[in-house]
């Protein structure tokens, strides 16, 4: 074979070398870019709760726990406050219970439950229609004087619940009970699919970061 045809085949060798391996570097650096940052956002949402215990890092002094697990407490009475302050105070308890108390179906159910019980106690020898006229009697007695029992005895509960009824400390109670792995468990349930498009959205960073370093170092060659 004439030299001058084996330069050229090496120089076409050396040119679909070289194309490739550009090719390659175009699609590798933005990859690697998007396995990156989603593992970084994978590592950043399994640290939220991992580890549950303090873990000593020697020589250093310092301690790596996960950020819930560490402000377990606080964020119980943070959350506490919030219920109490924001969504549900005890006025709204006692308000929510004066609406509902002051229903006609309620007052109907009561009293006629009410008339059933009388009924069944009325003794049998006085006649049917007797004790039908007592029964209604009873029920329209109760009609009338169930919404101001009620009204009365929910005033007597709302001042209870004002006095004593603290849905801070019982919510921060609760939370605190919780054990880690329940909270983990119950957070992930109800915030699942955020933590993915935490996750995911790692991914979509690294990889535009990632083509815009193969952009630069093409600008800059």
């Amino acid at each position: 074979m004439h030299p001058e045809a084996g330069f050229a085949t090496l120089d076409s060798n050396f040119r679909k070398g070289s194309e490739v391996s550009r090719l390659l570097e175009v699609v590798i650096i933005p990859l690697v870019g998007a396995l990156i940052g989603w593992i970084t956002n994978v590592l950043a949402v399994k640290m939220l709760f991992r580890p549950y215990t303090p873990i000593a890092v020697p020589l250093t002094g310092l301690e790596i726990q996960g950020l819930i697990p560490k402000r377990h407490k606080e964020l119980a009475k943070l959350i506490g406050q919030v219920v109490e302050k924001e969504l549900l105070s005890a006025e709204d308890i006692i308000k929510e219970l004066k609406e509902r108390v002051g229903k006609d179906e309620m007052v109907v159910s009561i009293s006629s439950l009410i008339q059933k019980r009388v009924m069944a106690k009325i003794p049998n020898f006085l006649p049917v229609s007797v004790r039908t006229v007592m029964g209604e009697l009873v029920r329209d007695m109760a009609n009338k004087e169930i919404p101001s029992m009620m009204e009365h005895l929910l005033d007597q509960v709302g001042d209870t619940i004002r006095e004593e009824v603290r849905l801070a400390v019982i919510v921060e109670d609760r939370i605190n009970r919780l054990d880690l792995h329940q909270l983990e468990e119950l957070v992930l349930s109800v915030a699942s699919k955020e933590l993915k498009h935490i996750e995911y959205l790692g991914a979509i960073l690294g990889l535009l970061i990632g083509g815009l370093q193969v952009v630069l170092m093409k600008l800059t060659n």
